[in-house]
């Protein structure tokens, strides 16, 4: 079935012919793929699958529901559930027994942290008694304490004094020590700067000297450096002169490259005009040889078109006299078939006359029929055959005139003789592979392109050269000339006398400088000295004087706190000093001590009160005295008794917790158990349902029929149906396809003659006939997928072949039904044929025409 997405329906000549010429069961998977029942198929392994799934799926529950009832140990679902509320009553009763036993041991708890509270508070007043006395006894020495304390904070307020006092002490001896030290390096300054100040004395009255010295000494190296220049000369004109020569002759060999590159390209572009003229010579005999070949052939087929149109004009009539004789035998025969049903007094079918006096003779007109449908077929095959031969060589002559067109046979032979000669005049080795001429063509032109840019190279080298000895021939004119001068100025001098004369003028001028700048930098650095000497002093002397008014402040402080008695002498705080650090920790000792003391007080007081209150209550109470050994024995008493509870709680305990946990786990039997006949019950209810489904699709029925064929046999009806509208009109209502017998004959399809009044198999039906029926069928199968699935119409139908087994009539009623289909439908519909009578029947026509030089091309006629 074609794609619903696409807006073309093809009918190629003998694919739809398989589903008439197909075994049944063949047939039938051919409809399957054309309307995609493979789910109906599927369909019922679905179900089968299913229904196999279902049992073992019973089986599985039926298994399952024996195990639960070996784990729970019951017979039945009902057994289960007393069992269940058994165990839930026996679980109330034990946490009743429980809830006893808890109480009864809270109460006992209570008697026994009461008993323990009361001995609790006569241990802790025995004990905050014995802390009072102790704490009592240490009062003197916490006194004595915090006199001490007074005066070590005092101390500490002037600590800041005496460690300055000692700070400054050790300044003011420092700073006396930097004041002797800097005066007497002061003193030593001078004197040393007041010597070098002499000594550069004595160094500037010889600068007159140094002066006239320099000058002489510049003169000299001026003359040093003729002579020096005059070598450099005389070395640099020997290289140029050297280099000139060298020069000289490697321009001499580029000349000679130069000469050998410009043969080589003449010999080349010899060579290439010799290459070329013998390329174009050999294609041009090429294309006379095949101009002589094309009349050869032309004359050839001219002789042999005239022989097949003769022989295609004897097959033409021959079978033309067939065709007509077939009719009259049709009509002998539809006139004998409806001569049978003749009765006199009955008006004919078909003129209507009551009156036969002329019944048609009985004859076995259907052998003959046959004989000359079968006559007919063969001839027509010979004939289209004929015919495809003579096409093929009047497209063939045509295009030899068109190519041979404006050509005269005696100038080509002329042409091929001149080309002859010239290329015995050329050279034997471009004829043995002509297709490599080409290629040596490239490579020559290769060489010449190689060759020419050597040749600009050298040639750009040659010029180069040229430059390069005028500029050394300039060089050496212009050194001679700098030489002559300079011989000029020192040929009275001697240049060992210059060397002598200069080593000691420098000499003695850098011995005067070095002197000079060692004594300026030495008095330079001297009174920088002696500046930052004395600046130090006076800085001393000011902190001096600063520190000696601090000192006296000091000393009046320290001198104040003797007089109030705090110090006995000056080295107290060197004594206390270690002392001073305590002094949080003294502080801290006291106020723990008071607060001690008043805490355990208070306590006392408070657990005597409480006491009381306890005596009060249990007295009357317990009729028992609140004696420590009588409490004692009471308290071990009431201990075992809660002991021997709290065992009791715990076998319960344990107990409940066995009772849950079977209550626990069957109740999760009974759940899933529930679950379990649910399922079965669902199953039960379902299972009946789909095996008599999967009885009706499978064919388990009365008809035998399965649901997979029943569906196929109705898309088959519909397009028999749809069919036979168009296999009546293409065979004039002779043949019709059988519709209501698909499904009973298991799809064999079959057509029924209304000329012979028989029905026979579609496989039996001549060329002709079984081109309108798959014809029919085609357009049936088209219609009803468009109806059955709603798509958008093809814009397009191609019918591929077949029109040439159709006598005239029949060929003109196919086409006419055809072209009324495109009109209604609004579809365009296409035939691919090589019968030359269907071009004048529709309004485009699309001709292929084959060519063996240049190719296949399309020619687009219209007929409107």
């Amino acid at each position: 079935m074609p794609n619903s997405s696409k807006k073309y329906f093809l009918i190629p000549q003998g694919e739809y012919r398989k589903i008439l010429i197909a075994k049944k069961e063949e047939r039938e998977s051919l409809l399957e793929t054309i309307f995609e029942t493979f789910l109906f198929s599927n369909l019922e392994d679905f179900l089968r699958n299913k229904i196999k799934d279902l049992k073992e799926l019973y089986q599985s529950l039926n298994e399952r529901e024996e195990d639960f009832k070996k784990i729970a140990q019951v017979s039945n679902f009902e057994e289960l559930k007393n069992k269940i509320e058994e165990l839930k009553r026996k679980q109330k009763d034990l946490e009743n027994k429980l809830k006893f036993y808890i109480l009864k041991k809270e109460k006992i708890e209570k008697e026994v942290k009461e008993i323990e509270h009361i001995l609790q508070l006569q241990r802790e007043i025995k004990e905050l008694s014995e802390k009072f006395e102790n704490l009592k006894s240490k009062e003197e020495e916490i006194c004595i304490k915090k006199e001490l304390l007074r005066k070590l904070k005092i101390l500490k307020e002037n600590l800041i004094f005496y460690e300055n006092f000692e700070k400054i002490k050790i300044e003011l001896k420092n700073n006396y020590q930097k004041k002797k030290n800097l005066a007497k390096n002061l003193c030593q300054i001078e004197k040393i700067l007041k010597s070098l100040e002499i000594e550069i004395k004595e160094v500037y009255q010889k600068e007159k000297e140094i002066e006239e010295k320099k000058q002489e000494l510049q003169t000299l190296k001026e003359l040093e450096r003729r002579f020096e220049e005059k070598e450099i000369l005389h070395k640099n004109l020997e290289k140029v002169v050297e280099l000139f020569q060298k020069k000289a002759k490697e321009l001499e060999i580029i000349k000679e490259k130069i000469n050998t590159f410009k043969r080589e390209i003449e010999n080349a572009f010899e060579e290439k005009d010799q290459l070329n003229r013998t390329t174009f010579l050999l294609k041009e005999r090429e294309i006379i040889t095949e101009s002589l070949k094309a009349f050869e052939e032309y004359e050839k087929s001219i002789s042999e078109l005239k022989t097949t149109e003769k022989k295609f004009k004897e097959l033409k009539a021959y079978y033309e006299n067939l065709e007509n004789l077939k009719r009259d035998l049709e009509i002998k025969n539809s006139a004998q078939y409806l001569a049978k049903f003749l009765k006199e007094g009955e008006p004919c079918p078909v003129c209507g006359s009551t009156f036969h006096p002329h019944p048609i003779k009985t004859g076995n007109f259907i052998e003959e029929l046959k004989r000359i449908e079968k006559e007919l077929l063969e001839k027509k095959e010979e004939l289209e055959k004929e015919e495809k031969k003579f096409f093929s060589l009047q497209a063939k002559i045509e295009n030899l005139e068109k190519i041979l067109q404006n050509k005269d046979k005696e100038k080509l032979n002329k042409d091929f003789e001149n080309i002859e000669k010239e290329l015995s005049n050329l050279p034997q080795k471009y004829f043995q592979n002509p297709t490599k001429n080409f290629d040596l063509i490239s490579e020559i032109e290769k060489k010449i392109k190689n060759l020419k840019t050597q040749l600009i190279y050298f040639e750009n080298l040659e010029t180069k050269k040229r430059e390069e000895l005028e500029n050394l021939k300039k060089e050496e004119v212009a050194v001679r000339e700098r030489l002559n001068i300079i011989e000029e100025l020192i040929k009275n001098y001697s240049s060992q006398e210059f060397k002598s004369k200069i080593d000691y003028l420098e000499r003695k001028i850098k011995e005067w400088e070095n002197k000079k700048g060692e004594l300026e930098n030495n008095i330079r650095l001297l009174r920088e000295e002696k500046i930052k000497t004395q600046t130090q002093l006076i800085n001393i002397e000011e902190s001096i004087k600063k520190e000696l008014q601090e000192y006296k402040k000091i000393i009046k402080k320290l001198i104040s706190l003797k007089r109030e008695g705090f110090l006995s002498s000056i080295n107290d705080f060197k004594t206390q000093a270690s002392t001073l650090f305590k002094i949080e920790e003294i502080e801290e000792e006291i106020s723990d001590f008071f607060n001690e003391l008043e805490r355990i007080k208070e306590r006392l007081k408070e657990v005597k009160n409480n006491l009381e209150i306890y005596k009060k209550n249990w007295e009357p109470l317990t009729q028992k005295t609140l004696e420590e050994e009588k409490l004692y024995s009471e308290l071990e008493l009431k201990k075992n008794e809660k002991k021997l509870l709290e065992e009791a709680l715990g076998n319960l305990n344990k107990d409940i917790g066995r009772v849950e946990k079977d209550i626990s786990h069957f109740q999760e039997i009974l759940i899933a158990y529930e679950k379990l006949i649910k399922d079965k019950k669902s199953l039960e209810e379902e299972y009946p349902f789909l095996e008599a489904l999967y009885n009706i699709i499978a064919g388990k029925n009365k008809k035998g029929v399965s649901f997979h064929s029943f569906v196929l046999s109705l898309f088959a009806q519909l397009i028999l149906k749809r069919a036979n509208f168009y296999f009546k009109e293409f065979s004039f209502g002779r043949y019709k396809f059988i519709e209501d017998e698909v499904l009973q004959k298991k799809f064999i399809l079959e057509v029924f003659d209304h000329y012979t009044g028989s029905k026979r198999e579609t496989k039996t039906l001549s060329g002709g006939e079984s081109f309108l029926a798959t014809l029919s069928l085609a357009l049936g199968t088209s219609d009803v997928i468009l109806y059955l699935y709603r798509t958008r119409p093809f814009e397009s139908l191609f019918i591929d072949e077949g029109f040439g087994s159709l006598d005239e009539n029949t060929l003109e009623k196919v086409v006419n039904t055809l072209l009324n289909l495109a009109h209604h439908s609004g579809r365009i519909i296409g035939i691919i044929s090589h019968l030359k009578e269907l071009k004048d029947k529709f309004p485009v026509v699309l001709e292929v025409y084959k060519n063996q030089f240049s190719g296949s091309y399309i020619k687009i006629n219209k007929n409107f």
